[in-house]
């Protein structure tokens, strides 16, 4: 699945160069900085496979985001994501809530097919930090918190429409590969869709 992910998302950047120019010629796309935010929901794969118990593998999720266009067809941005928290409870005996959140960077390709609607993909890294606590209703003594962080893989596509030359609304799916240690916390991927503003400056 990792690999099918990469596959598409790979396939996209390298085609929209190609796309954007047969489908729109010589569209005014702006250059430069850009900034916004987003807001939606973030899960957490196969977490509740494993469950304990009553399982909640998603939750709100938010970021805020900054980038430059260099060119009509490519943009480097970089974000911070707050990926939300996910719970597994075993009765009223054990709860274990993670709590995830990442800075990221990613290269990001662009298709413009008019003077308002682009497609895009991203490709890029982000470093993950995660909280982990298991609190213990007959144990409290045995109450843990443990936190790790890392460096992994992102990938994502969107589209971005924009209302006038400083603002657009933009929607994108993104996937976070491997948050978490395995033997420390526990990895997951995490998949996030969103819906957020942007203005160019």
């Amino acid at each position: 699945m990792k690999m099918r992910y990469l596959q598409v998302v790979m396939a996209t950047l390298m085609a929209l160069p190609a796309g954007s120019a047969l489908a729109a010629g010589n569209v005014n796309v702006l250059e430069g900085l850009y900034a916004g935010g987003s807001f939606g929901r973030a899960e957490a794969d196969d977490l509740c496979e494993v469950s304990i118990g009553k399982c909640e593998d998603n939750d709100n999720a938010w970021k805020l985001f900054a980038g430059y266009q260099f060119t009509p067809n490519w943009a480097l941005e970089g974000a911070y994501v707050d990926l939300g928290s996910f719970s597994d409870r075993a009765g009223d005996l054990l709860t274990i809530k993670t709590q995830a959140d990442a800075l990221s960077l990613a290269i990001v390709g662009v298709a413009p097919y008019s003077d308002q609607f682009a497609v895009f993909a991203k490709a890029g890294a982000f470093r993950w930090d995660l909280d982990v606590r298991q609190d213990s209703v007959l144990f409290p003594q045995n109450s843990t918190a443990m936190n790790d962080d890392g460096i992994s893989l992102q990938l994502g596509i969107g589209a971005k429409l924009d209302f006038t030359p400083n603002l657009g609304m933009r929607a994108e799916w993104e996937w976070y590969q491997d948050v978490g240690d395995r033997d420390v916390t526990g990895k997951q991927d995490v998949n996030m869709l969103s819906l957020g503003l942007f203005a160019s400056f």
